[in-house]
């Protein structure tokens, strides 16, 4: 612990625990060495930055600093004192209170109740009142100079630093409680309204922070705060300042920026704050998925933003899109022209020969407008790349260049900084999206064979399939438990729907002597494990558990090998859903058809269906479709991959009710010609638009499950009267999970459906 510490007190890098204090910063804070940055707050660059009609001067040099008073809480009454405003002018108090009062005081200086004001008594960065007042012995004692003033500013020192409020009304006359600090202004220097939103300003407030002692109870010095560096610009503006906090509460020293460095009348200025400020009230308000097709939307938005600075297609110097021309006779097509060239290549004269930096003394981010528009051209229709690869390369080449765009804002004014912030912005939306692209390798596993010989030794071989939208490389392979690889050992690029057959060559260790390796081996828990490089040369691992049934073969008699010789290929089909009209390809499910057949007809109960992919549950779930595959009930076959889906992933809890009741008026129409939709409305057999617009209006966003049981219980009727049941089959009902998770479907819709079947008999599900 003490080389590690060591190693950073040495190191010149600063850290979050560690960092380097000047003597003269020492200093200036009386060599507080309390453990605290102190050089985090950007007041003084802003201040540097403002030009000279803004003078910089300290808080001692324009107002008094003085501190409140210490009153014991057994000298304060929560309720004015009678005995202070005595209506008779000769006597203020009772004579049971006048051996109490001071008799070197004037009784003067208790003529009023005097309030005490606390930290509590600010409110909304004003104090019109207090909670307490002096009780008329120590009233007597006030000196007037202690007693604030309309104006006066309460700046608290201790506890909540920074916290300020203007004295008015109720609060003039008081005493100002030991915990503030009282500030009082030099008339005709500086507003008292425009000090106050300068120090509820966030980097005066920083400022405030860094100077504070104490790690657990702050507080700050009367030098400390006589330090305080202000900036002064005419009363006019310090007045306008103050007003603008007042009504829109904005940051007083960002909006003094603003006005000082820019003319409001100045269009090109105007128009590009309004831009940056666009564009990035965009990128901030997202907050979906970073790898939803969103995303790359959002950046062509960006993209296509209209930049008031544009860059001339003929003489490639930028130009100001001025379309409000003030032309008496504008030029023809005048919008159109300007839109792509300047001025004087559209009407055919000398180019004046601007460049980039000539924007810079209009407005300071005029060089970085330029250059930002120009490096994100690219993402324009960038949302219509169709080649993953070919857009992670597009989106890591704009990323660079973007990013690059910083280095041309070399100031802390308020609209640099949010120049800076969209940029950063912009390079974090494309890097976020980027990765997740590249992080998307999802490799699908199939085994295509297994085997064990009678001496123990295994042969596996499986089919790899790149299911991601990106290749990977150097992708390498290894088997749990331990086997060696023969083939190919390593696919040097594999592209996304590409196939490998990967085989493995192992013996059966489940005798070993090991205890561990013949637990190990006795029921195997197989597994694939891989690793590879994305685009990037990033490193992407993961593991498939695989359900491997390893087949024995034994010493075969001649005319065992005949048969096998005689056997076709496997009648088995790997690929979409069987459904009965395919009756020549499914075999071998006639059992497990009997057998929920079976539970379905005598208990009702739900059946779940379990197994691997592609293991033909679909298949079976569509050979009980309709009216005839269970005696006595209509089988609703009802997959949720045909549900409308969220952006962010997962389905809508009201999607996946409309998509039930999609299928089953699809069923019931099929059954009987007819069908009534949620909404009332009849779907007879010409009938084939306007179902969705149906569904929508029967079944609303706001109670989903609610307007669906009352259409069951409608379907439920028809069918009894055909002595039917309703069997619901849900067909990947995994995706209901993937919306709970995702926070777009209600945690309640299994309850829901679980709730129907235990409330209506001839209601099932699958």
């Amino acid at each position: 612990m003490a080389t590690q510490l060591g190693h950073h007190v040495r190191s010149p890098e600063p850290g979050r625990e560690w960092w380097d204090v000047d003597v003269e910063d020492l200093t200036e804070l009386d060599y507080d060495l309390t453990p605290k940055r102190r050089d985090r707050s950007g007041l003084e660059l802003i201040l540097d930055s403002l030009p000279k009609e803004a003078e910089i001067r300290l808080l001692k040099d324009c107002c008094t600093v003085t501190t409140g008073r210490s009153i014991r809480s057994s000298d304060l009454t929560q309720s004015p004192p009678k005995s202070n405003y005595e209506p008779s002018s000769q006597t203020l108090f009772p004579d049971v209170e006048r051996s109490e009062i001071n008799p070197q005081r004037p009784f003067e200086f208790a003529d009023t109740p005097i309030p005490y004001i606390r930290i509590r008594d600010v409110e909304k960065g004003h104090a019109t009142r207090g909670s307490s007042w002096l009780m008329p012995t120590v009233a007597s004692t006030i000196e007037p100079k202690w007693k604030l003033r309309a104006g006066d500013i309460l700046l608290s020192k201790s506890g909540t630093i920074g916290k300020a409020g203007i004295v008015r009304n109720g609060a003039v006359g008081a005493i100002a409680a030991n915990g503030f600090f009282v500030i009082r202004v030099k008339e005709g220097t500086i507003d008292p309204h425009y000090l106050l939103a300068y120090l509820q300003s966030t980097e005066a407030n920083a400022w405030l922070e860094d100077r504070a002692r104490g790690a657990a109870a702050k507080h700050l010095s009367v030098a400390s705060i006589k330090e305080l560096p202000i900036a002064l610009p005419p009363l006019q503006v310090q007045q306008r300042t103050a007003e603008q906090r007042r009504k829109f509460d904005v940051d007083a020293l960002t909006y003094l920026s603003e006005l000082l460095t820019e003319d409001d009348s100045d269009s090109i200025a105007s128009e590009l704050n309004d831009w940056v400020s666009r564009n990035l009230k965009r990128v901030e308000s997202y907050e979906g998925d970073p790898a939803s097709q969103n995303v790359l939307e959002l950046l062509e938005e960006v993209a296509d933003s209209r930049c008031p600075i544009n860059t001339c297609k003929e003489c490639k110097h930028p130009y100001y899109l001025d379309y409000a021309t003030n032309y008496l006779e504008p030029p023809t097509d005048y919008s159109e022209g300007i839109a792509t060239h300047c001025l004087e290549c559209w009407l055919g004269l000398e180019a004046r020969g601007d460049h980039v930096d000539c924007f810079g003394d209009e407005t300071p981010i005029g060089p970085w407008a330029v250059e930002f528009r120009g490096v994100t051209k690219p993402l324009a229709g960038v949302s219509s790349i169709p080649d993953p690869t070919a857009l992670v390369s597009v989106l890591q080449r704009v990323a660079s260049n973007v990013r690059d765009t910083a280095t041309l804002i070399d100031g802390n004014l308020p609209n640099q900084e949010r120049a800076r912030l969209l940029t950063g912005r912009v390079v974090t939306l494309i890097n976020r999206y980027t990765q997740a692209l590249l992080e998307d390798a999802k490799l699908a596993v199939d085994v295509v064979a297994s085997t064990e010989d009678h001496f123990g030794a295994i042969d596996i071989r499986l089919e790899i399939e790149n299911r991601g939208r990106v290749p990977v490389r150097d992708v390498r392979f290894s088997m749990y438990p331990p086997m060696d690889e023969v083939e190919p050992g390593t696919i040097p690029f594999m592209q996304p729907g590409q196939r490998y057959e990967v085989h493995f060559e192992g013996q059966n260790q489940r005798l070993s002597d090991e205890i561990r390796i013949a637990e190990m081996w006795t029921d195997p828990a197989w597994s694939l494990n891989w690793t590879a490089r994305d685009l990037a040369g990033d490193s992407v691992e993961g593991s498939r558990d695989l359900s491997i049934d390893i087949r024995h073969d034994c010493n075969e008699s001649e005319s065992g090998a005949e048969v096998l010789g005689e056997l076709d290929s496997s009648p088995y089909v790997c690929g979409d859903p069987v459904t009965r009209e395919r009756q020549d390809v499914f075999f071998g499910r006639d059992d497990l058809l009997s057998q929920i057949k079976r539970q379905v007809s005598q208990t009702g109960n739900v059946v779940l269906l379990e197994g691997n992919r592609r293991a033909g549950k679909s298949s079976v779930l569509w050979h009980l479709e309709g009216a005839n595959a269970v005696p006595g009930w209509l089988g609703v076959y009802c997959s949720l991959q045909g549900t409308e889906g969220d952006s962010s992933g997962g389905i809508p809890t009201a999607e996946v009710f409309r998509g039930i009741a999609y299928e089953i008026v699809q069923s019931v129409r099929k059954l009987n010609g007819s069908a009534m939709l949620p909404d009332g409305s009849i779907l007879d057999g010409e009938r084939r638009l306007g179902i969705a617009r149906s569904l929508h209006q029967g079944i609303s966003e706001e109670s989903p499950f609610q307007d669906f049981r009352e259409y069951l219980e409608l379907v439920l009727e028809t069918l009894a009267q055909q002595q039917l049941g309703l069997l619901l089959m849900l067909d990947e009902f995994d995706k209901l999970q993937e919306g709970i998770d995702k926070g777009v479907t209600s945690p309640q819709v299994p309850e829901n459906i679980r709730f129907l079947v235990q409330s209506y008999p001839k209601f099932s599900a699958m």
